[in-house]
């Protein structure tokens, strides 16, 4: 356990929902890092807590990464600022996938980061750039992800907590120093991760399911047409959230939305609690939150 003293220094990332949400952000954020204040980071960091790191790209859907040019633009710009870095998010990957993120890679520096939900993925990257920084996204881990359902440990993943030491082990082999966990699987984490990974956690919402379809991005389909793998996308799920409310254990209120092919759980006032203690305890080092809209 870290006393206060010796905790690792707190990084806070913000995934941006679009690569010119990501831009609007970088060209925002002085060298001070005085933007907008999150909710979310302010009851967890506190004030000197501001965003260091921006996420650009998706954890669920291809087609949300950017561009060759849009990734060259945002590379130009965060490296006029020394004081910002920026990380590639990668969903689980289709061979096209890897075709593209094998093009955008090349194109940050060479110990850029990126974040993988797909370990071949992660392995094809290392290969082209050795000394790219290969983050373990959070779709990768195997645990019941609904909040809804009560489970007791029974796979690899939580053989020590939430990441076990097997798991950890094929991460090492991979050349992976950092995973990345929703919320509520980090509370399950006792201690610092096995094999000195470094821990992300994200604390807006949790990721419950990630499907092929995209629910929003059918609905102006004929009958007929909806909800076939391929449709084109118009990135409906910018602009479209559908949400609900539901109980667990006829008692705790828990929020669900669905954006785009993805269906999330919103994070209360529990597992910020829970939060702040893996914080005392020294477990995690960097606070990753979602914007959807304009920085």
């Amino acid at each position: 356990m870290c006393d206060r003293d010796d905790r690792p220094v707190l990084e806070v990332a913000r995934l941006f929902g679009t690569p010119a949400a990501a831009l609007a952000g970088l060209l925002r954020w002085s060298r001070a890092g005085r933007v907008r204040r999150d909710g979310r980071e302010a009851a967890f960091g506190g004030s000197t807590h501001w965003p260091r790191r921006a996420y650009i790209g998706s954890e669920a859907c291809e087609r949300l990464l950017p561009s060759d040019a849009e990734a060259r633009r945002l590379e130009d710009v965060a490296a006029g600022r020394p004081d910002v870095r920026t990380t590639l998010v990668f969903p689980p990957a289709s061979d096209a996938t890897v075709e593209r993120a094998l093009r955008l890679v090349a194109l940050m520096p060479s110990t850029g980061e990126v974040v993988v939900n797909d370990l071949g993925l992660g392995r094809a990257l290392r290969e082209a750039r050795p000394t790219l920084q290969v983050v373990a996204g959070r779709l990768l881990l195997r645990n019941t992800r609904d909040p809804r359902v009560r489970t007791t440990p029974t796979t690899a993943h939580d053989e020590a907590g939430a990441i076990g030491t097997a798991f950890a082990s094929l991460l090492a082999r991979l050349g992976i120093g950092r995973i990345e966990m929703d919320l509520g699987q980090a509370s399950a984490q006792p201690a610092p991760p096995p094999l000195g990974l470094h821990l992300s956690v994200h604390v807006t919402s949790r990721v419950v399911a990630v499907g092929p379809i995209c629910v929003v991005g059918n609905l102006h389909l004929a009958q007929r047409d909806r909800f076939r793998a391929g449709n084109p996308c118009r990135r409906e799920c910018l602009s479209i959230e559908t949400h609900g409310v539901s109980r667990i254990g006829g008692i705790e209120r828990a929020t669900f939305s669905v954006v785009g092919n993805a269906v999330l759980h919103r994070n209360g006032a529990p597992e910020m609690a829970a939060l702040r203690l893996m914080r005392r305890v020294g477990i995690v080092d960097r606070v990753v939150v979602v914007d959807h809209g304009e920085p």
